[in-house]
């Protein structure tokens, strides 16, 4: 690193828009980032839009089999969609808002560098597969080792 040197200059992105927009309506439905953004600080992302992509898929298959409506379906679809990126849009907002993490969160990271397990619950919970009340609960609470 000492010899090289850059080659362009540093960019990156501001004022990038947060939202959930409405999932479907008559004849269209949404996907990734077209119908739910937060900012790219946490990763998350591409999975996002991965597993939204598998849900309308199955939503799409019921109505075409026939076995819901449009709206049915596709309402069950943007349920799911604003269910399963809760936690991930929580975190990732705090994330980018550059703020501390609060002691008790940073007690439970510092805990956790040894713990592959706990690095485990932690990941999961911060893409919304676990419960965040589960991996950052009370009764895990101690005092970190510095």
């Amino acid at each position: 690193m000492t010899g090289g040197r850059r080659e362009e200059r540093f960019k990156g992105a501001a004022d990038l828009s947060n939202f959930y927009r409405m999932a479907y309506g008559p004849g269209w439905a949404l996907a990734g980032d077209a119908g739910h953004h937060k900012d790219p600080a946490t990763g998350f992302g591409m999975s996002d839009a991965f597993a939204g992509a598998e849900a309308l898929a199955a939503a799409l298959d019921g109505f075409l089999a026939g076995e819901q409506s449009w709206d049915t379906a596709l309402d069950g679809y943007q349920k799911w969609r604003d269910a399963a990126t809760a936690e991930g849009w929580r975190v990732t907002l705090t994330a980018a808002s550059l703020r501390p993490v609060s002691t008790r969160v940073e007690r439970q990271l510092v805990r956790a560098v040894d713990r592959p397990d706990q690095v485990t619950r932690i990941i999961g919970a911060l893409r919304g597969t676990t419960p965040a009340g589960e991996v950052f609960s009370a009764e895990d609470e101690e005092p970190a080792a510095r």
